[in-house]
């Protein structure tokens, strides 16, 4: 990653966080609706439980990814590695140890705020909603569009950036599968990218973000924020918009099947798909 690149997903950033402020503003809901609406709206949407307070908590554990992400990269391109230091070798320790200390804690962290609100994950995100195959089901005719969307995306960005010139690089997280060098390094990385981050992520960008500002404000505008946020964390600008893309699909994923399971499903078969592909292109 160039600092240019960095000072960009930094700006955009910061844009996509002064957006809630100006949505809660903008958005709304000002007005009490009356009973007949409020019941339609509790049949039809899922178990949203949420308000300001889960939203400032959402937020914070969302800072704090843009702390360790953001902070890393720009002490990384600040001071540069000496040439002589030598190359720092990932291992499967490192992969565990992060994993459990960062998304483990941020885990540790939503189970502790909904035991203190008297309330569970699963029933605030409706995440037993469904039963297995349907969520299965919906889970798998919900990512063939979004797949196939943001693949399209992921595409023509990588050719307005080629024809302009732009250093192309590959996501960290993939450079790191496909140059892992052995195989419980690889098993550690697959574990994180199929099941851990599809958990933590979904919970966090749809299940708090998303479920607390679409209360706040409506549908689409916390479908919009909750996936350039879920998209710009990934610090990688080739394949922001088909991140973002996916992020508004699982929001809609789960706005209309009221389970955040789904979402979660979702999202590790996309990332399934993604890590068999880099081990696949790591073999030749």
């Amino acid at each position: 990653m160039s600092i240019g690149e960095l000072r960009l997903l930094t700006s955009l950033e910061i844009a996509a966080l002064l957006m809630v402020p100006c949505g809660l503003w903008l958005c709304g809901k000002r007005k009490a609706p009356v009973a007949a609406e409020v019941a339609a709206e509790v049949k039809a949407a899922p178990p949203y439980r949420l308000g300001g307070m889960d939203l400032g908590m959402g937020l914070m554990l969302y800072a704090l990814m843009v702390l360790l992400s953001f902070g890393a990269k720009w002490w990384t391109l600040s001071h540069p590695a000496e040439p002589g230091a030598g190359d720092r070798t990932i291992n499967a320790t490192m992969v565990w140890t992060q994993f459990f200390f960062v998304q483990g804690t941020q885990l540790a962290i939503v189970w502790a705020w909904f035991r203190v609100r008297q309330s569970s994950m699963t029933e605030v995100f409706g995440m037993t909603r469904l039963g297995f195959f349907r969520t299965i089901r919906s889970a798998a005719l919900c990512i063939l569009p979004a797949g196939i969307i943001a693949t399209l995306s992921l595409v023509l960005m990588l050719q307005l950036l080629q024809a302009l010139g732009w250093p192309m690089e590959p996501q960290e997280a993939v450079s790191l599968l496909s140059g892992a060098n052995t195989v419980g390094v690889q098993i550690a990385l697959a574990f994180v990218a199929c099941l851990g981050a599809p958990l933590v992520e979904e919970v966090l960008f749809r299940g708090i973000l998303f479920g607390s500002l679409r209360q706040m404000t409506n549908r689409w505008f916390a479908a919009i924020v909750s996936a350039l946020l879920f998209g710009i964390i990934h610090l990688h600008l080739p394949s922001l918009p088909a991140l973002c893309l996916l992020g508004f699909f699982f929001a809609l994923a789960y706005e209309f099947t009221g389970s955040l399971t789904v979402s979660i499903v979702m999202h590790a078969i996309f990332n399934s798909v993604q890590v068999i592909i880099a081990i696949l292109y790591a073999g030749k």
